[in-house]
């Protein structure tokens, strides 16, 4: 067989994701797979059809060992739902990593450590438990850590923070993907108890203090001195996401986790270097292939850094050994091994782009060789020793130019879908910014290389070749912000389901196996693409209610125009909830802003909003307020506009306030806003205080409404019974919080709200809340708790 991996890998992967999603009963599975294997074994015949379900079966079983708690010292049956004050006792899993990235975490940066916890104790009562826990501690534990240190630490256990919005990042699955279902709150260093006195450090932490000292000679502390050790030793601690935003954007944010790339440039330039010296091709592989195992265990085994190698390795020692090396069956046999030595790597982001862009590259690559191959054939009735030399030279540059643009393209292609559903991001631009950033990467590593090896003999040398990769770092940076800034260069976009990812894959999976013809595959793709807008079309209008530590309310409307951001909320809030939710939704400008009144808790994170979705028009009332926060944000505004009492804000009608009436406090100026959107009727208000809503009642005759968003005032009733029996919603929306507990909606104030109204929804309770609007119904989609 020319591919003998490619069948039984998939079917290994497609047990794995059959246990993740189905949960399958482990004894029944260890017999399936017992007489799977027995039945192949006796019957020769059979083996083709029994094998692939043998491996099914034990990718199956791989799987449910590390997902089901099959242990009564399992610690997610030991700890319980309950956040409890514990000690946990283990070794360190990992080396401890600087969590930094939002201007939140700037402010208080704080450390994350892996624990393969041996024992809890919780009240006095020790239990020894099995699992691992994520720690956060604040304090500077790096130094004191290394791992295989043995610890016991005191904090709160609980679980991780589930996602606050639907399509946010959910860091609970992140973590349970990664068998880690625990984590531990440290407030202080004085928490690690029993520390290991570790009396010599190891390797990996002596190697990069040196290396980074070294790279860093003479460079500073600024942004090219930090994404240079970002890049060639993954450590990422200076990569904020101010600095990162415009790698994001052209999609050359791959460059600084030690991957593929990294390792195949390493692998590279070693051979040349080899080659170069006449090292005979058998000896290259002896080199290389320590020297790559060298490189991951210094950066620390990094996940990603482990599985490049083992992909490279498997790929220079065919070489070596004057294997006819196929790319694809490869990268299946390293992907295999990775799986049978931890199944879950499946299940993460970086496994799965990895592999596909691999994957990808090794099924295209063949198709648009041949492609350049026609295009650059030259003349076939011209022989090349009458060809001129310029012409000959030109042909090959553009050859290569062309080679460089097709495994770019190739590299994108097999990215793409995987971006939009992890990051919903669509970044064309990177087809511009690969090809330059991965050259200029080659540039930096090798100078990087050469200054850390010069560095032991020459440091003075070293510090010249240290200059000289941070120049091409600085190259990179100059390049992808102005590739950042290439209209439609990038855009935010929904992220693809699960089965229109299967499908792409699928059809490039055929065009590369050569199963369709390329006119086939354009017609399928173009009739698949049409389906799909269309389908897309229909999604209805959506409307989403954030608690108390965002404060606002979003309206994605039909049509760009009419999108509105009501109040900005907080900036922990903004920054973390409101923008990445709209972004998730494809959203990347919301022409509309209202600031409904005066309250700081509304209005303090406007710069957020404002630098996010660069907002056309702030939109505000014209009563004067004494809110300091919201004069400086009108102040900060571009454009404004004012809202009159019975004038229009787009599709929403403005019920509040009155200009006539002079009114004291915030709550009372609130601006309320009804509307019909998508057949449904809704009242917005937004912490309107009694005034406000008797004042409405006494101006406004048709107060009838479907759904009733509410706020909830510093002072007052959060909606008043009159205004309840005017309205008569047929569901109420609480704009309440978690914490503190007096921000959250209490037993008696929900029956009330359920005396009057059949359903009651509560941020709180339910999360953030989504309206789904279209044909004078609605649906709801909520996180949950």
């Amino acid at each position: 067989m020319r591919r003998p991996l490619l069948i039984p890998g998939i079917c290994f992967a497609g047990g794995i994701l059959c246990e993740w999603w189905g949960r399958f009963d482990l004894p029944w599975l260890f017999v399936s797979a017992f007489a799977a294997f027995t039945i192949a074994a006796a019957w020769r015949d059979g083996r083709a059809l029994l094998f692939p379900l043998v491996m099914f079966l034990v990718g199956s079983i791989s799987a449910g060992l590390r997902v089901v708690p099959y242990s009564p010292s399992d610690l997610r049956l030991v700890a319980g739902p309950v956040p409890a004050l514990v000690t946990v006792s283990g070794r360190v899993a990992k080396e401890p990593e600087l969590q930094r990235g939002t201007r939140s975490d700037e402010a208080r940066p704080h450390w994350r450590v892996v624990i393969d916890a041996e024992s809890l104790d919780g009240g006095g009562k020790l239990s020894a438990v099995r699992g691992r826990v994520m720690v956060f501690s604040k304090g500077p534990v790096y130094e004191k850590l290394r791992r295989g240190a043995r610890v016991s630490v005191f904090g709160v256990l609980s679980r991780p923070s589930s996602a606050a919005a639907v399509g946010l990042f959910d860091y609970r699955e992140k973590l349970r993907r990664e068998g880690i279902h625990q984590q531990l709150m440290t407030l202080e260093d004085s928490d690690w108890r029993e520390i290991e006195d570790v009396s010599g450090v190891g390797f990996a932490r002596r190697f990069q203090t040196w290396a980074v000292r070294r790279l860093g000679a003479g460079l500073g502390n600024d942004d090219g001195a930090r994404l240079l050790v970002a890049m060639v030793l993954g450590l990422r601690t200076g990569l904020t996401d101010e600095v990162a935003e415009p790698f994001m954007r052209s999609g050359t944010m791959h460059i600084f986790a030690i991957s593929g790339l990294h390792v195949a440039m390493v692998a590279g330039i070693l051979v040349m270097l080899l080659r170069v010296s006449r090292v005979p091709r058998a000896w290259c592989g002896l080199v290389v292939v320590p020297a790559l195992w060298f490189y991951c265990h210094a950066t620390g085994w990094q996940a990603s850094a482990t599985r490049a190698t083992i992909m490279m390795s498997i790929i220079v020692a065919g070489w070596s050994l004057r294997r006819p090396v196929d790319l694809l069956n490869s990268v299946c046999a390293a992907g295999f091994l990775i799986l049978l030595w931890d199944p879950l790597q499946l299940l993460q982001a970086s496994f799965q782009l990895s592999f596909a862009v691999v994957t990808t590259i090794a099924l295209t690559w063949p198709r648009f060789d041949e492609l350049g191959e026609r295009l650059f054939a030259g003349d076939p009735l011209l022989p090349r020793e009458l060809e001129s030399w310029w012409w000959r030279k030109s042909r090959l540059a553009a050859r290569w130019l062309y080679s460089m643009l097709a495994i770019s393209f190739s590299a994108w292609l097999g990215s793409m879908p995987l971006i939009a559903f992890y990051f919903h991001l669509w970044t064309p631009g990177s087809l511009i910014a690969n090809p330059p950033v991965v050259l200029i990467t080659m540039f930096a590593i090798s100078s990087a290389m050469g200054g850390l090896l010069l560095g032991l003999v020459f440091p003075a040398l070293g510090e010249v070749f240290g200059h000289g990769a941070w120049f091409w770092i600085r190259c990179q940076m100059e390049i992808c912000a102005r590739v950042a800034e290439i209209p439609r260069g990038w855009t935010f976009v929904i992220a693809p389901s699960g089965a229109e990812i299967v499908i792409y894959f699928g059809l490039l999976l055929g065009w590369g196996l050569r199963w369709w013809s390329s006119r086939r595959l354009a017609g399928v793709a173009i009739g698949l693409i049409a389906c799909g807008v269309l389908i897309r079309q229909q999604r209805p209008v959506e409307i989403t209610v954030f608690g108390r530590e965002a404060n606002a309310i979003l309206c994605d409307l039909k049509g760009e125009a009419d999108d509105l951001l009501i109040d900005c909320g907080r900036r922990e809030g903004m920054e973390r909830v409101v923008v990445p939710f709209a972004r998730s939704r494809g959203i990347g400008r919301i022409p509309n802003l209202l600031l409904s009144h005066g309250d700081a808790a509304h209005v303090e994170g406007f710069d957020i909003a404002a630098e996010a979705f660069s907002p056309v028009v702030v939109w505000a009332s014209g009563v004067r307020q004494r809110s300091v926060v919201y004069q400086k944000a009108l102040a900060a505004a571009g454009r404004t506009g004012v809202v009159q009492t019975g004038g229009w804000l787009g599709s929403w009608r403005v019920l509040h306030p009155s200009p006539e009436r002079k009114l004291v406090t915030a709550d009372a100026a609130a601006v309320i806003l009804k509307g019909e959107i998508g057949g449904v009727t809704l009242l917005v208000l937004p912490d309107a205080s009694r005034i406000a809503q008797s004042r409405i009642l006494e101006r406004w005759d048709d107060m009838e409404v479907d759904v009733l968003i509410v706020g909830w005032p510093k002072e007052g009733e959060t909606v008043l019974d009159e205004f309840l029996d005017r309205t008569r919603p047929e569901m109420i929306v609480v704009q309440d919080n978690r914490t503190p507990v007096f921000d959250r909606a209490g037993g008696e104030l929900l029956r009330r709200l359920r005396s009057r109204c059949p359903e009651v929804l509560t941020v709180s309770q339910s999360g953030s809340i989504t309206l789904g609007l279209a044909d004078g119904r609605w649906s709801v989609e909520t996180i949950g708790r």
